[in-house]
């Protein structure tokens, strides 16, 4: 199916986004994963004439279509690659990298344990690369930050560090199909 999603911060310090997506956007993962892989996106300024800015988007959005049948080759591919525990532990090192030049810190070494931990609790495609992609996105939504502050934790998971590590995550798992 494809969707068309629209995108707005509220933060008064981003564009509102519209695109057209494979996803059918219902958590932070499926939206990050329809926003790092949108490709030509409509930005619409909160100021000026906003009825011109999304006639303008609509045109725009039709050239950015050809995404949606990438996005999903993507998906379907990492869900098609197995992966082996040696690849496993190389893909994570290389989201979660370990500081050159330096011992290895604990925290990192617990935060790839972890990711481990969350890849083989899953079952729905074990040993794919989909599985190993999923885990980072677990790990960031459900374990990376142990804040009360549900507002702050949020904004990080998709605005800051968190949304971050996760395109990190799948730029990492697109290398991997390719």
């Amino acid at each position: 199916d494809t969707y068309i999603a629209a995108y707005a911060a509220h933060t008064g310090k981003e564009t509102a986004k519209i695109f057209f997506t494979g996803t059918r956007i219902v958590c932070q993962n499926t939206l990050d994963a329809a926003i790092g892989s949108a490709g030509l996106t409509a930005k619409i300024r909160h100021t000026g004439n906003v009825e011109w800015q999304f006639a303008n988007a609509a045109d725009l959005l039709g050239i950015a279509r050809a995404n949606i049948q990438d996005t999903a080759l993507a998906w379907k591919d990492m869900a098609n690659t197995n992966m082996s525990a040696i690849t496993v532990k190389r893909y994570f090192a290389n989201v979660i990298p370990m500081p050159e030049n330096t011992v290895r810190p604990a925290r990192i070494e617990n935060v790839q344990n972890k990711l481990e931990e969350l890849y083989e609790g899953d079952n729905a495609y074990n040993g794919s690369l989909w599985n190993a992609f999923n885990a980072v996105t677990d790990y960031i939504d459900h374990y990376r930050l142990t804040t009360q502050d549900n507002e702050r934790r949020l904004e990080n998971i998709w605005l800051g560090t968190g949304r971050a590590l996760r395109n990190r995550a799948f730029t990492e798992a697109l290398r991997l199909v390719a």
